[in-house]
């Protein structure tokens, strides 16, 4: 039996951090924030195989995150997704690549289409 996957779940809203709970844990192994600015350390501590991050967050947003992990050594390599609230599914997909290179998910989406694009993100490179 193989060991489920970890993720790193960024959101200030802590009722989305629920619902999103909810849908993800029965496939993955979550590790959640609502503290943005706690991310990188709890990155470094947990190891995740992936970090899903909510773009818009006060203070301390998924853009200055994702940097943090790019800047460094021990998280650069990990996948990252953005998560918004503020379009709908086609509208994320269209922001693909557009914020620093990172794949974008809306948080209402259909949740196959969240698990289809962590799926891809945690694929090997080249992998079909």
């Amino acid at each position: 039996m193989s060991q489920r996957r970890k993720i790193l779940l960024i959101d200030d809203d802590e009722a989305t951090l629920a619902a999103l709970k909810v849908k993800l844990s029965a496939t993955y192994r979550l590790v959640t924030t609502s503290e943005p600015r706690q991310a990188l350390g709890l990155a470094l501590q947990h190891k995740p195989d992936l970090i899903l991050c909510d773009i818009e967050m006060p203070g301390h947003g998924g853009p200055a995150v994702a940097a943090e992990m790019d800047a460094n050594a021990e998280t650069a390599a990990i996948p990252f997704i953005y998560l918004t609230g503020v379009v709908s599914p086609v509208q994320a997909r269209d922001m693909d690549e557009t914020l620093g290179g990172k794949p974008c998910v809306a948080k209402g989406g259909p949740l196959p289409l969240l698990l289809s694009r962590i799926e891809s993100a945690l694929a090997p490179p080249g992998a079909a």
